[in-house]
């Protein structure tokens, strides 16, 4: 007859029990482990996004006072320039060389020819010292002081007339080197008489209104 060892069953009973308790015991561990590594990665996760949106925040309250620190550069000065320069009684056909060496401080040079239906053939040179109200490459109010001296000839005879004037008006100026003049004033100039058998030319002189225009280009 079969019979049952209670000893025995009651052995593997507790076996089973100690079995089901240590596996609960590591279960838990493992969860709370679990847990507590989540939790670490999401403390991590946190400080690090903290950080991020301080250092964005520390960049935007910067980046205005570094751009506010920021100086456009100053236009490249330009020194010497060649153009178109009409008036002073020089002309229609006139050119002009402009020097700036010095701040606020140009020299104008215009020249120009001309002929009269009498075939009387006129050369005039005008030196104009100007000064620039605004100082560096931008447009500027100036005021010019020059000497003319013009000489005409007819038939191998030279007649000379001597003169200054003082104008004023504004240079627009462009950063592309191109520029325009604009002026007006007083002239003075002797008398002049040019006589040859084939004809004869005279000016009174003394004094008259004077304009000058230009355009130009600077290097």
């Amino acid at each position: 007859m079969f019979t049952i060892d209670r000893q025995k069953v009651i052995e593997i009973l507790s076996s089973l029990a100690i079995g089901r308790s240590v596996g609960q015991d590591l279960w838990v561990s493992g969860l709370q482990e679990g847990v507590m590594k989540r939790r670490r990665y999401w403390v991590s996760l946190a400080f690090a996004l903290a950080a991020g949106g301080r250092a964005r925040s520390s960049m935007a309250e910067a980046t205005p006072a570094l751009q506010s620190t920021i100086v456009p550069a100053p236009p490249r000065d330009r020194i010497v320039g060649v153009g178109y320069h009409a008036g002073n009684f020089i002309g229609p056909l006139a050119f002009d060389v402009i020097l700036r060496p010095l701040p606020h401080l140009a020299l104008d040079v215009q020249a120009g020819v001309s002929s009269s239906e009498l075939g009387v053939r006129t050369l005039a040179v005008a030196p104009q010292l100007q000064w620039e109200l605004r100082r560096g490459w931008r447009s500027t109010p100036y005021v010019g002081l020059g000497y003319r001296y013009e000489e005409d000839r007819l038939d191998g005879v030279t007649a000379t007339s001597k003169g200054g004037f003082l104008v004023g008006g504004w240079q627009f100026r462009w950063q592309s080197g191109f520029g325009v003049l604009l002026g007006g004033g007083v002239l003075h100039m002797t008398p002049i008489a040019l006589n040859t058998p084939v004809g004869s030319t005279s000016s009174s002189g003394g004094w008259f209104g004077t304009y000058e225009i230009g355009a130009r280009y600077f290097f």
